[in-house]
């Protein structure tokens, strides 16, 4: 597009001026990530709607299909593009040009990479659209979980911030190298006890399955887009500080430091349940109620207030028939309650064996509680389970650590004063034939071994 304009110097003549484009359209055009960004936006939505169907009628796992196709296929793809033309730039002499000092190092840098990131959010923002449309003909009616969009595409700009820091201060190829092993090997937190709930929160790629009846955490998802943001900020003014010419100013990165950290702070700070970083089922955003029998307290926010009597009356059976063990918790809270770990009430740690501590219960699926089953309820959540470290291990795999099950039987027998013969209870029928203070004490012995991850003791003969 151009316009004419009247010159002083030539009053009665008229010159042609080129009108200015934004600089990013060429950039759009002629970058080297465009090729690689439709390739992987063909491969998505093709995946989209051919591969596997688990997601599909479901809004919440349709929008998790395109979030982790986003941040682990074209977010660490786009990551490796970013270094490679930030690493060219170095490699090639570009770099001397840049040291002019026209414009400083950080927007150097940002002006390289930020095609980069419009065409991964390009190209996410067309798998999901994709995704969308193949739910929507399933279902009909709804829409994707904007949060996690938005978490998705501020991871994009993170990871492409990544490859450009690598790219300017590494020789290419390493950078390139570094780029893709750092974000895949930055995917391992994600598969460690809890690190959802820690340091994890930093690389927010979300692995789970979301019945439709979960509900996003949108003020934690905004601040983790806050955080990655800042933190691509902050990377690529460091990006941007290679040569001296163009280093920006000492206050610059102090200021950029400053805020990525006090971001990080706000995704770090925050308790919360296990599983629940980003979202939380629509049932635990009902009131916590509770109920009391004999000084059992139960509390739960999807029973009604009669199953909670009777799962009180449970509890107060359980904690006689079981006076004499040490283990048994102070008060159970319905899993997933919306209470703060460390909060009064909230559920402690599966492998806690003090007697102060606060048990979880989950609600039974049927939605139906009645003697029986509050006792078998009770009963499976009054006992620790194994750490999930221990669970996990060679030892544990090679042999039976748990004994929950044999004590929640025992326990349960006692009440109802019959013998069970429940399965995967493998030291059960031992266990009814001892006296009751013999078995207390082996029960004592059991969740003792289970919480330090060591062998079953073995049950004594009658």
């Amino acid at each position: 597009m151009s316009t004419s304009i009247r010159t002083p110097a030539a009053a009665g003549a008229h010159v042609t001026v080129p009108r200015r484009r934004h600089w990013l359209l060429p950039e759009l055009r002629t970058t080297p990530a465009r090729w690689p960004a439709l390739a992987l936006a063909l491969a998505g939505v093709a995946y989209a709607l051919t591969g596997s169907p688990y997601w599909v009628g479901r809004w919440n796992d349709t929008t998790l299909f395109a979030h982790i196709y986003g941040s682990i296929v074209i977010g660490i793809i786009s990551g490796i593009v970013a270094a490679l033309i930030v690493g060219r730039s170095q490699s090639g002499g570009v770099a001397v040009l840049e040291q002019t000092g026209l414009r400083s190092g950080p927007a150097v840098a940002a002006r390289a990479v930020l095609p980069v990131w419009v065409l991964a959010a390009a190209a996410f923002l067309v798998v999901l659209a994709a995704a969308t449309v193949r739910t929507a003909v399933a279902t009909g009616v709804g829409s994707p979980s904007w949060g996690v969009v938005v978490l998705t595409v501020a991871l994009l700009a993170l990871q492409v911030a990544v490859g450009a820091l690598l790219g300017a201060w590494l020789p290419r190829w390493a950078a390139v190298v570094g780029t893709g092993v750092l974000l895949y090997g930055a995917l391992i937190p994600v598969y460690l006890p809890d690190a959802e709930r820690t340091w994890g929160r930093l690389y927010p790629v979300i692995q789970q399955r979301w019945d439709d009846d979960v509900v996003q955490h949108a003020v934690r998802m905004l601040s983790a887009a806050v955080w990655l943001i800042a933190a691509a900020g902050l990377l690529l003014v460091v990006a941007g500080s290679r040569h001296r010419s163009t280093r920006p100013r000492a206050r610059t990165v102090a200021t950029a430091a400053l805020l990525t950290g006090a971001a990080a702070a706000g995704v770090l700070m925050p308790q919360v349940a296990r599983g629940q970083q980003w979202m939380s089922t629509a049932a635990a955003m009902r009131p916590l109620q509770c109920a009391e029998h004999d000084a059992a307290r139960v509390c739960g926010y999807s029973a009604n207030r009669e199953d909670l009597a009777m799962l009180a009356a449970a509890f107060a059976d359980i904690r006689r028939a079981g006076a004499g063990l040490g283990f048994l918790p102070a008060e159970l809270v319905e899993s997933g309650a919306p209470v703060a770990p460390g909060d009064p009430g909230a559920p402690g740690d599966i492998g806690d064996t003090s007697r102060d501590r606060t048990a979880a219960w989950s609600q039974d699926p049927s939605g139906r509680i009645d003697r029986s089953r509050a006792l078998e309820l009770v009963a499976q959540a009054v006992v620790p389970v194994l750490d999930e470290d221990c669970a996990r291990s060679e030892l544990a795999a090679r042999t039976d650590l748990d004994a929950s099950r044999d004590i929640a039987a025992t326990l349960t027998d006692r009440i109802t004063a019959t013998v069970s013969r429940p399965e995967d209870t493998p030291a059960h029928d031992q266990l009814v034939h001892l006296p009751r203070e013999r078995q207390d004490a082996w029960m004592n012995q059991a969740v003792a071994a289970a919480a330090a991850c060591r062998h079953l003791p073995p049950v004594p003969a009658p």
